[in-house]
């Protein structure tokens, strides 16, 4: 198989390190065959801790430059990971136009008119809410994969209403041909305790467990923050679990 990384972030999104050519330098380094970089997206509200929207031509041109500079060894994509909010169909059509592609990011969403955080579930039905926004926006068909889908980990253990909705996000994603991402990230974070459960917050065994029985395609990805982690103990560890789990792991999303 191919080492590719699509998860990749830079010091606009105001809690990384590193500018996109560090990343791409150290993907080299490393013998990667492909990297995307895809940092959190501008977004035109709700989202103001990140990459300002006066920065996107910027960051653009800097992705595309690196590009050019090291097409001879190693191909680059150019990417932004974003949340799914209907009311900006317009916008991601636009970033379509001048991006190779889009991750689907469900750290916050809309449900029945109340705006809610991934990393802080606390009800079914915040925990329904989050999967439908996921449904929404597999369906869009904007996106190349989603982004840590079992964030919901992070303060919610699985119950029956999770096993359910896993189970429709998987026949979804077969319908759609379409990619979950494995992220290590969550294995940075440590083995935390979540209602009596001490595990990692994501990747969470039983959403993947179920994935596994439809064979949906899995993209193990760093979600690194600074170069230096691109290829570290935990994105090899998170390598080594998603094939221990049995996934579909597939090296790229194009």
């Amino acid at each position: 198989m191919m080492l590719t990384n699509f998860h990749t972030h830079n010091v606009r999104c105001k809690h990384a390190s590193g500018n996109v050519s560090d990343y791409v330098e150290k993907a080299i380094e490393e013998k990667y065959d492909m990297i995307g970089i895809s940092d959190h997206a501008p977004m035109p509200k709700y989202h103001k801790d990140r990459m300002d929207m006066s920065e996107l031509n910027g960051y653009i041109e800097e992705v595309n430059e690196a590009k050019q500079k090291f097409h001879k060894q190693i191909k680059v994509y150019s990417g932004l990971e974003i949340e799914f909010y209907e009311e900006f169909n317009d916008y991601y059509k636009e970033l379509l136009t001048k991006l190779d592609y889009l991750i689907l990011a469900p750290h916050n969403y809309f449900y029945k008119n109340n705006y809610y955080s991934a990393f802080d579930i606390q009800n079914d039905t915040m925990l329904i809410g989050y999967f439908e926004t996921i449904f929404k926006g597999v369906k869009s068909k904007y996106f190349k994969f989603v982004a840590h889908p079992d964030l919901f980990g992070f303060t919610y253990n699985f119950n029956d209403v999770a096993k359910e909705y896993t189970k429709r996000l998987a026949e979804l994603c077969i319908e759609y041909d379409f990619i979950l991402e494995f992220n290590a990230n969550g294995l940075r974070r440590g083995i935390k305790k979540v209602h009596n459960e001490e595990r990692y917050l994501y990747p969470y065994k039983p959403f993947w467990d179920i994935i596994k029985e439809y064979n949906v395609k899995v993209l193990v990805n760093s979600d690194c923050h600074n170069p230096k982690l691109l290829n570290d103990k935990y994105d090899l560890l998170a390598k080594s679990l998603a094939k221990e789990y049995g996934l579909n792991v597939v090296d790229t999303c194009f």
